[in-house]
This record gives C-alpha cells, structure tokens and sequence, in this order.
C-alpha cells in the first residue's frame, strides 16, 4: 500500500492510517467497537493498483463505486474479519454506494474517510502553494 499513490503526494498506506486512526478515536469517544473500526480503517482501501490508471488499464470507469468490494476481498484473503468490519470496509464510499450503512461505525468511516481525504489534498495544495512559514492545521502521522 506504501507503493500506491491516493490523495496527491499521500500514499494509500498513509491514507488508511489517517483514516484508521480517527475511526478510532471517534469510535471510542462515542462507546462504538473502536477496535473493529480502526482495523477497517487500515484496509478500507486494500485495492493495489493506481486508481489513477486503472481506468485506462481495465475500463472500470467507477473506482469510488467498485473498490469497496474489491478492498474487501482483499482483505479477506489476508486477514480475518468480523462482520462489522466487513460492513464499514463495504459501507466506506457511502452515499456513492447505493446502500446506506447498518451501523455508526460504517457511517463515521465515510465521514473520517472525506475529511482525510480532504485535508490530505488541501495540505498538498497548501505546501506547494504558500511559503514555508505558513502551517496548515492538520496533525498527520507520518510513517516511512
């Protein structure tokens, strides 16, 4: 996942850790499966390839809609899941996934995964656009 590309110069690894790590946060503050949340969180995007070519290389113009099931099984082939965590990894891209989720996990896991994903943008396109001595608010955890 540290190979793949996702949200600008954020690798799918560093996303998922983002994202883990606030479901879990989140979770435990509203007495949710904090646990189940965090490891769904760490693979909710387990596709391995480029999104950014994917398209071109397979024809599957709906990667927000198809990588879901695809992350999902593959996640499964490597680790055993309950069925909450199968749910929020399958639930993530809601509302763009018809299916509305089951549980406040699967629901906050597509809040914490747009607001990742946003800041991971906006603090690419903050760095490369203003001088150093600016910060942006947003505290990552960075791993190499």
């Amino acid at each position: 996942m540290k190979k793949y590309p996702h949200h600008c110069s954020t690798s799918c690894y560093q996303h998922c850790l983002n994202v883990a790590y606030y479901n879990f946060k989140i979770c435990k503050a509203f007495g949710l499966d904090a646990k189940a949340a965090a490891r769904a969180g760490m693979v909710h995007d387990l596709f391995l390839y480029d999104w950014r070519t994917h398209a071109k290389l397979t024809n599957d113009r709906f990667h927000a809609m198809t990588h879901p099931k695809v992350a999902l099984n593959n996640a499964k082939k490597n680790f055993e899941l309950n069925e909450l965590e199968q749910e929020i990894i399958l639930k993530h891209m809601w509302p763009l996934t018809v299916i509305p989720p089951k549980s406040w996990e699967a629901f906050i896991i597509g809040v914490t995964d747009k607001y990742c994903g946003f800041f991971e943008i906006a603090d690419f396109y903050f760095e490369t656009l203003t001088p150093n001595w600016l910060h942006f608010p947003f505290g990552k955890i960075h791993v190499k």
